[in-house]
């Protein structure tokens, strides 16, 4: 673990790096952590629409009212704020006014929706930090590591965090490795809480194997010619997709950025539709209605996909909106709807 220690505290600056083994588990760390940290302080905020895992810790972290139910009572001193909303604003300095707030824990982009948090919104986070005294706790399990065409979602913007995740970009999300990274001052207050629970933590989810793989794959996401590679294909598919998007007729818009896509359609029924069209007459796999390439996409494939999804989707095709329509009637008679 050392290694990689190392290399996080050279990429990120934070000096203490936690072991974890998933993205639910990095995100119980930071909250635990962060609560630690803060005696007096009970109360988390979190974004809505925003995912941070499903264990019973990490869930509160996760705007999953079905699930929350299904496992609750959960921690209590949670508020979660739409950050799209036209009162956001309003709400969100209401709140980290209050003085109660331990930690306000988002993803900047919101991998469950392919939307990143308005510019707006994240000023009022950082601005109100000094005076309330709160933790900012960014996930970049999902984000992090150019999934966005940036190191971070949180470089090039406002946001100085004290606690953040990652994950998936450590193994390619096939190997349970992850990591919490805590600033000094989040790891000596918590110490001074219960040094015994935080020397606990550090050895929790140790695992010499997964570290190994993890800096090597660090070291592969953050080779020069990589980066420039991934950020190359990046711009082929923004540009690509935002002429599918400006000349389709089925779609509402695309979210998104680098290599991670949610296609709006206009049609819900569209996104199965489309998703099995995709798979059986253009060897194209759609995740329902997600398109998320590898990072390691050659400059070729990603025109390749972008034609094919051009064909797919930007052709009127009286015959497909009919083919639909009786997809659709089909779909109805199966759910009895």
């Amino acid at each position: 673990m050392g290694k990689l220690q190392e290399k996080l505290k050279d990429l990120f600056s934070f000096t203490y790096a936690f072991p974890a083994v998933s993205g639910a588990t990095a995100v119980e760390n930071a909250f635990i952590l962060a609560l630690m940290a803060q005696k007096e302080k009970k109360r988390i905020i979190v974004f809505k629409n925003n995912y941070a895992g499903q264990t019973l810790i990490a869930l509160i972290g996760s705007d999953m009212p079905e699930a929350h139910t299904g496992f609750g009572p959960l921690y209590a001193h949670v508020t979660y704020i739409d950050p799209y909303t036209e009162q956001a604003a309003k709400e969100l300095i209401f709140h980290l006014s209050k003085g109660d707030v331990a930690l306000i824990w988002f993803e900047i982009f919101q991998g469950g929706i392919d939307r990143e948090i308005p510019e707006n919104i994240l000023k009022i986070v950082q601005a109100y930090k000094e005076k309330h005294g709160y933790y900012i706790g960014i996930d970049e399990i999902f984000a992090g590591f150019y999934r966005i065409d940036k190191l971070t979602s949180y470089q090039d913007t406002p946001i100085q965090p004290d606690i953040v995740t990652f994950s998936k970009a450590f193994c390619d999300g096939t190997f349970p490795i992850a990591a919490t990274l805590v600033s000094p001052e989040v790891y000596t207050r918590a110490c001074q809480r219960d040094a015994a629970r935080v020397l606990f933590l550090q050895n929790l989810y140790k695992n010499q194997f997964g570290a190994h793989g993890a800096l090597h794959c660090i070291e592969q996401l953050t080779d020069p010619s990589l980066v420039e590679q991934i950020k190359r294909t990046s711009r082929i598919f923004a540009n690509g997709l935002k002429e599918i998007s400006e000349k389709s007729p089925y779609l509402h818009k695309i979210e998104g950025k680098g290599h991670s896509y949610a296609l709006i359609y206009k049609d819900r029924v569209y996104e199965i539709y489309f998703c099995q069209k995709a798979l059986k007459k253009r060897d194209l796999f759609i995740f329902i209605n997600r398109l998320e390439p590898a990072l390691t996409i050659a400059d070729e494939e990603a025109r390749e996909i972008v034609a094919r999804l051009k064909n797919l989707l930007q052709k009127n095709r009286i015959a497909t909106f009919i083919d639909s329509w009786f997809y659709k009637r089909k779909l109805m008679k199966a759910w009895k709807l």
